[in-house]
């Protein structure tokens, strides 16, 4: 049975406003990528604004999986 690894990112909504937030996130992507992580899914956590009665995005969790190698010792 294989097993893996697993790796979270968060991004808070101050991130999420920056100038070259596409710039670092795809640099922070491709080095996971090269590295075996799989991106496995995306949470956005929402926060519920009273006054208005809207929600807003606060930050987005990034999950990460890579398969961990057994060593065999046949």
């Amino acid at each position: 049975m294989d097993k893996f690894e697993y790796k979270v990112y968060r991004f808070s909504n101050d991130h999420l406003h920056e100038k070259n937030l596409q710039v670092e996130l795809m640099k922070t992507l491709n080095k996971l990528g090269s590295e075996g992580w799989e991106m496995v899914s995306t949470e956005g956590m929402l926060e519920a604004i009273a006054k208005s009665g809207t929600t807003q995005s606060t930050e987005i969790v990034v999950f990460f999986k890579r398969k961990i190698e057994q060593v065999s010792f046949n």
